[in-house]
Protein backbone atom coordinates (compact mmCIF):
# COMPACT_ATOMS: atom_id res chain seq x y z
CA UNK A 1 0.00 0.00 0.00
CA UNK A 2 3.14 2.34 0.66
CA UNK A 3 5.01 1.72 -2.41
CA UNK A 4 1.31 2.40 -4.13
CA UNK A 5 1.04 5.08 -2.37
CA UNK A 6 4.54 6.52 -3.56
CA UNK A 7 3.83 5.60 -7.02
CA UNK A 8 0.78 7.45 -7.29
CA UNK A 9 2.27 10.68 -5.60
CA UNK A 10 5.29 11.07 -8.36
CA UNK A 11 2.49 10.08 -11.21
CA UNK A 12 0.27 13.37 -9.89
CA UNK A 13 3.37 15.18 -10.05
CA UNK A 14 4.34 14.28 -13.22
CA UNK A 15 0.62 14.58 -15.00
CA UNK A 16 0.77 17.75 -12.72
CA UNK A 17 4.31 19.62 -14.85
CA UNK A 18 3.01 17.93 -17.89
CA UNK A 19 -0.25 19.95 -17.45
CA UNK A 20 1.78 23.04 -17.06
CA UNK A 21 3.40 22.79 -19.80
CA UNK A 22 -0.10 22.53 -21.87
CA UNK A 23 -0.70 25.56 -20.90
CA UNK A 24 2.27 27.48 -21.39
CA UNK A 25 2.96 27.60 -17.51
CA UNK A 26 5.46 26.82 -15.41
CA UNK A 27 5.76 25.82 -11.63
CA UNK A 28 7.21 29.32 -10.76
CA UNK A 29 4.03 30.76 -12.47
CA UNK A 30 2.35 29.03 -10.33
CA UNK A 31 3.68 30.34 -7.22
CA UNK A 32 3.58 33.85 -8.57
CA UNK A 33 0.09 33.47 -8.81
CA UNK A 34 -0.56 32.42 -5.40
CA UNK A 35 1.33 34.80 -3.62
CA UNK A 36 0.22 37.89 -5.73
CA UNK A 37 -3.34 36.34 -5.23
CA UNK A 38 -3.31 36.11 -1.26
CA UNK A 39 -3.44 32.05 -2.01
CA UNK A 40 -0.67 31.18 -0.65
CA UNK A 41 -0.97 32.52 2.90
CA UNK A 42 -4.90 31.04 2.87
CA UNK A 43 -3.35 27.77 2.01
CA UNK A 44 -0.66 28.32 4.82
CA UNK A 45 -2.93 28.76 7.51
CA UNK A 46 -5.37 26.76 6.89
CA UNK A 47 -2.85 23.66 6.65
CA UNK A 48 -1.92 24.99 10.10
CA UNK A 49 -4.89 24.88 11.56
CA UNK A 50 -5.71 21.15 10.05
CA UNK A 51 -2.37 20.47 11.43
CA UNK A 52 -3.81 21.37 15.11
CA UNK A 53 -6.56 19.22 14.85
CA UNK A 54 -4.40 16.68 15.24
CA UNK A 55 -4.83 17.72 19.08
CA UNK A 56 -7.92 16.49 18.97
CA UNK A 57 -7.97 13.07 17.54
CA UNK A 58 -8.81 9.85 19.19
CA UNK A 59 -6.73 8.97 21.81
CA UNK A 60 -4.96 11.98 22.76
CA UNK A 61 -4.66 13.65 25.86
CA UNK A 62 -7.46 16.30 26.56
CA UNK A 63 -6.28 17.30 29.78
CA UNK A 64 -5.84 21.56 29.56
CA UNK A 65 -1.87 20.67 30.75
CA UNK A 66 -1.32 18.18 28.14
CA UNK A 67 -3.19 20.35 25.15
CA UNK A 68 -1.08 23.13 26.36
CA UNK A 69 1.98 21.08 25.08
CA UNK A 70 0.19 20.28 22.20
CA UNK A 71 0.09 23.21 21.00
CA UNK A 72 3.45 24.80 22.19
CA UNK A 73 4.91 21.81 20.03
CA UNK A 74 3.16 22.59 17.17
CA UNK A 75 3.84 26.24 17.59
CA UNK A 76 7.51 25.07 17.63
CA UNK A 77 7.59 22.83 14.41
CA UNK A 78 5.91 26.01 12.68
CA UNK A 79 8.66 28.42 13.95
CA UNK A 80 11.57 25.73 12.58
CA UNK A 81 10.02 25.25 9.39
CA UNK A 82 9.28 28.93 9.01
CA UNK A 83 13.37 30.04 9.40
CA UNK A 84 14.08 26.50 7.28
CA UNK A 85 12.15 27.32 4.72
CA UNK A 86 11.42 31.15 4.56
CA UNK A 87 14.61 32.33 6.40
CA UNK A 88 17.44 30.09 5.07
CA UNK A 89 16.30 27.96 2.57
CA UNK A 90 19.01 28.60 -0.37
CA UNK A 91 21.24 26.10 -1.07
CA UNK A 92 23.83 28.44 -2.96
CA UNK A 93 24.23 30.45 -0.04
CA UNK A 94 23.79 27.96 3.15
CA UNK A 95 24.16 28.80 6.67
CA UNK A 96 24.84 26.45 9.35
CA UNK A 97 22.82 27.34 12.46
CA UNK A 98 20.59 25.69 14.83
CA UNK A 99 17.20 24.16 14.04
CA UNK A 100 16.49 22.40 16.91
CA UNK A 101 17.12 23.70 20.61
CA UNK A 102 16.14 24.48 23.80
CA UNK A 103 12.70 26.54 22.61
CA UNK A 104 12.80 23.99 19.57
CA UNK A 105 11.98 20.59 19.85
CA UNK A 106 11.74 18.10 17.42
CA UNK A 107 11.47 14.46 17.84
CA UNK A 108 13.38 12.50 20.87
CA UNK A 109 16.29 15.14 20.02
CA UNK A 110 19.30 14.47 22.55
CA UNK A 111 19.49 17.18 25.22
CA UNK A 112 23.71 16.66 25.47
CA UNK A 113 23.64 17.45 21.57
CA UNK A 114 23.99 20.85 19.84
CA UNK A 115 22.82 20.65 16.66
CA UNK A 116 23.47 22.57 13.36
CA UNK A 117 21.80 22.74 10.08
CA UNK A 118 22.45 24.15 6.40
CA UNK A 119 20.34 23.78 3.39
CA UNK A 120 22.63 21.99 0.26
CA UNK A 121 22.61 20.86 -2.76
CA UNK A 122 24.32 18.13 -4.53
CA UNK A 123 24.58 20.42 -7.43
CA UNK A 124 27.15 22.71 -5.24
CA UNK A 125 30.07 21.67 -3.80
CA UNK A 126 30.85 23.31 -0.39
CA UNK A 127 33.44 23.86 1.75
CA UNK A 128 33.33 23.33 5.80
CA UNK A 129 35.79 25.58 7.76
CA UNK A 130 35.92 25.10 11.83
CA UNK A 131 37.56 24.66 14.72
CA UNK A 132 37.84 21.59 16.73
CA UNK A 133 37.81 23.00 20.01
CA UNK A 134 36.49 20.57 23.35
CA UNK A 135 33.05 19.80 22.64
CA UNK A 136 33.63 15.78 23.58
CA UNK A 137 32.10 14.39 19.66
CA UNK A 138 31.44 15.94 16.52
CA UNK A 139 29.88 14.45 13.37
CA UNK A 140 29.40 15.53 9.94
CA UNK A 141 25.74 13.87 8.00
CA UNK A 142 24.65 15.19 4.24
CA UNK A 143 20.53 13.90 3.74
CA UNK A 144 19.13 13.36 0.50
CA UNK A 145 15.50 14.08 0.30
CA UNK A 146 13.67 16.48 2.65
CA UNK A 147 11.07 17.05 5.54
CA UNK A 148 8.02 16.36 4.07
CA UNK A 149 9.05 14.54 1.49
CA UNK A 150 7.09 10.76 0.53
CA UNK A 151 11.22 9.43 0.52
CA UNK A 152 12.04 11.43 4.10
CA UNK A 153 15.59 12.32 4.54
CA UNK A 154 17.45 9.74 3.78
CA UNK A 155 21.12 9.20 4.93
CA UNK A 156 24.11 9.55 2.04
CA UNK A 157 27.47 10.65 3.95
CA UNK A 158 29.31 10.86 7.09
CA UNK A 159 32.78 12.17 8.62
CA UNK A 160 32.65 11.18 12.56
CA UNK A 161 34.88 12.65 14.89
CA UNK A 162 37.56 9.73 14.44
CA UNK A 163 38.10 10.50 11.02
CA UNK A 164 38.40 13.82 10.87
CA UNK A 165 41.88 15.13 10.16
CA UNK A 166 42.67 18.15 12.11
CA UNK A 167 45.79 20.89 11.77
CA UNK A 168 48.33 21.33 14.49
CA UNK A 169 46.54 24.55 15.88
CA UNK A 170 42.78 22.14 15.79
CA UNK A 171 41.40 23.59 12.66
CA UNK A 172 40.40 21.52 9.38
CA UNK A 173 38.87 21.88 6.83
CA UNK A 174 35.52 19.64 4.95
CA UNK A 175 34.91 19.45 1.32
CA UNK A 176 30.95 18.58 0.88
CA UNK A 177 31.13 17.40 -2.57
CA UNK A 178 29.97 13.88 -4.80
CA UNK A 179 33.79 13.51 -5.87
CA UNK A 180 35.97 11.84 -3.35
CA UNK A 181 39.21 14.15 -1.42
CA UNK A 182 41.77 12.72 0.10
CA UNK A 183 41.24 13.65 3.80
CA UNK A 184 37.65 15.34 5.34
CA UNK A 185 35.25 14.35 2.62
CA UNK A 186 31.68 14.48 3.35
CA UNK A 187 30.01 12.57 -0.01
CA UNK A 188 27.07 14.19 -1.41
CA UNK A 189 24.60 12.61 -4.19
CA UNK A 190 22.23 14.25 -6.49
CA UNK A 191 19.13 14.51 -4.19
CA UNK A 192 21.08 15.81 -1.39
CA UNK A 193 19.75 18.61 0.56
CA UNK A 194 21.03 18.91 4.09
CA UNK A 195 23.59 19.17 6.02
CA UNK A 196 23.79 18.00 9.74
CA UNK A 197 26.05 18.89 12.74
CA UNK A 198 26.07 17.04 15.96
CA UNK A 199 28.07 18.07 18.39
CA UNK A 200 27.45 16.26 21.83
CA UNK A 201 28.79 17.14 25.33
CA UNK A 202 29.75 15.12 28.04
CA UNK A 203 30.07 18.32 30.33
CA UNK A 204 27.96 21.35 28.74
CA UNK A 205 29.65 23.72 31.31
CA UNK A 206 33.23 22.90 30.48
CA UNK A 207 33.55 22.16 26.69
CA UNK A 208 33.12 24.42 23.76
CA UNK A 209 31.40 23.42 20.96
CA UNK A 210 33.46 23.77 17.51
CA UNK A 211 33.56 27.18 15.52
CA UNK A 212 32.01 25.75 12.32
CA UNK A 213 31.53 27.74 8.54
CA UNK A 214 30.26 26.84 5.12
CA UNK A 215 31.02 28.42 2.01
CA UNK A 216 29.78 27.42 -1.49
CA UNK A 217 32.57 26.56 -4.04
CA UNK A 218 30.72 26.75 -7.23
CA UNK A 219 30.88 30.27 -7.77
CA UNK A 220 26.94 31.09 -6.97
CA UNK A 221 26.52 34.85 -6.47
CA UNK A 222 23.95 37.20 -5.34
Amino acid sequence: MRKLLFFFLRLTGFFRKAFLRFRGKTEQDIHDQQIVSGKAWSDFCDELKAAGNVLLSPGAPRDPFQQAEGIRYLSRLTRAGLEAYVEYPDPSFPQLRRMVHETVKMGADNPDNHYMNAQISGVHEYRITGRRNTVDHISFHTQNGNYGTTGGLAPCGKLEDDQLVLEKDGSFEIYVTREPRVKNCLKTEEQSSLLMVRQTFSDRFSEVPAQLEIQNLSGATR
